[in-house]
């Protein structure tokens, strides 16, 4: 399947919350959360020994894998059934879909959802119903069969496919994967349910080694702020906070050698600190959960209409805060900073005083996370505004520019 570079990058961003809800959005309805539980109440096996059926019509799409924003390739699976087949059918009962994918090796992994029938929206038979599963494979070849069941109808469908996930060719980070699981099913979890964005259920672990020399503190700061830049939608914002917080989980498995990780999260406007996290050894993902909002978008847009660009220098003194509240330990301190693009924002700064040698280096990301990537982006300012500090910047706009600058900055702060 050849997709162009847009719509990858759509998906790629988008695939968590629509993929596996988008059959809730077409019939006003939700589905229930994953319940692989649901093969206990039907003869699976029996089905596979029978072969393929199809008693209720449906069309099954499968997706080549490609690289997600968790630095993980992802395969797209789907069954698509005419709303006007179940409307046919009445709304005795609950239609279950159901998700098996096999491995070299011969283990399964399973998940099955539920639509309440009964709860299904008159006008969708003129409308198509659709069963998104998502699913994170190592390279290789795989088994697959999805089916579709009836329960007021006892009616089933089963379709059973291989599918073949290639590495990526040039991979910056060939052994990033090495301790994986060959599979993990996402569970499916419905907006406005913040768990949409960061998928804690998700147990494998990069494998991201820094052969450092010397002990590290490594500082993660990323930007929450709901800026000017989403132009007040709320939409626009979750895009952002669904390539962030898996970025941010990605840069925070980061293995040192000698040192330690602590990770916080800003809000330049409103020049705070929203969410601090110190000698981390896992993200700690409830409690930074309870601190995001989408719905922040709009206020800020709203309570701005009438004032002046704002200005990043907030990001600058929580620099220079950090840098001299650790001037005196042996540890050197690496911060990686991730932010929005910040071209919307002032640089006519007044001059700040920052150490001239600290004992430090400095990521800077700026991750864009719009349809159409802008032809503008504010590293060099950034970098401006830092003087006398020493910024190593990187742009950038999908899961693959993301991975390369984090084999560089692996392979950097390697040599310290």
């Amino acid at each position: 399947m050849h997709w162009n570079h847009r719509i990858r990058r759509e998906r790629n961003l988008f695939v968590f919350l629509f993929s596996l809800c988008i059959a809730s959005s077409l019939s006003g309805q939700q589905i229930g959360k994953s319940d692989p539980h649901l093969f206990d109440h039907v003869p699976f096996d029996q089905w596979l020994a029978e072969g393929p059926r199809e008693q209720i019509p449906f069309k099954v799409r499968t997706y080549d894998a490609e690289l997600s924003v968790y630095q993980r390739l992802v395969t797209h699976l789907e069954m698509t059934i005419q709303g006007k087949e179940l409307s046919r059918r009445g709304n005795n009962g609950d239609l279950l879909g159901f998700l098996q994918i096999t491995d070299s090796s011969g283990h399964s992994y399973r998940d099955a959802l539920k639509l309440e029938l009964v709860q299904l929206n008159p006008d969708m038979r003129n409308s198509d119903i659709l069963f998104g599963f998502d699913a994170f494979v190592l390279p290789g070849t795989y088994g697959v069969t999805l089916a579709l069941h009836h329960t007021g109808t006892a009616e089933h469908s089963l379709e059973q496919r291989t599918i073949h996930v290639s590495p990526l060719k040039n991979d910056p980070l060939p052994d990033a994967w090495r301790d994986l699981p060959a599979v993990e099913i996402l569970t499916h979890i419905e907006p406005p349910d913040p768990d949409t964005y960061f998928h804690p259920e998700l147990k494998g672990r990069l494998h991201l080694p820094a052969a450092n020399q010397k002990p590290l503190h490594i500082e993660l700061l990323a930007d929450v702020t709901p800026s000017e830049l989403f132009h007040g939608s709320s939409t626009r914002y979750m895009r952002y906070l669904y390539a962030l917080a898996p970025t941010v989980g990605v840069f925070s498995q980061i293995q040192l050698r000698q040192g330690s990780k602590n990770v916080a999260t800003l809000d330049l406007t409103r020049r705070k600190v929203v969410f601090e996290q110190d000698e981390m050894k896992e993200l700690d993902w409830n409690a930074w959960k309870k601190t995001l909002s989408a719905g922040d978008a709009t206020m800020v847009s709203v309570g701005n209409l009438s004032k002046q660009p704002p200005k990043p220098e907030f990001l600058r003194e929580e620099l220079a805060r950090r840098i001299s509240a650790h001037s005196n330990d042996q540890a050197m301190q690496v911060f990686i900073v991730v932010t929005s693009p910040l071209y919307r924002y002032s640089f006519h700064l007044e001059q700040a005083s920052l150490p001239q040698n600290c004992n430090c280096r400095i990521f800077y990301i700026e991750y864009d996370s719009s349809r159409h990537v802008s032809a503008f982006g504010a590293t060099g300012q950034v970098e401006k505004m830092l003087k006398p500090l020493n910024v190593r910047s990187f742009r950038a706009h999908s899961p693959e520019t993301v991975r390369h600058a984090l084999a560089k900055i692996i392979d950097e702060i390697s040599r310290l």
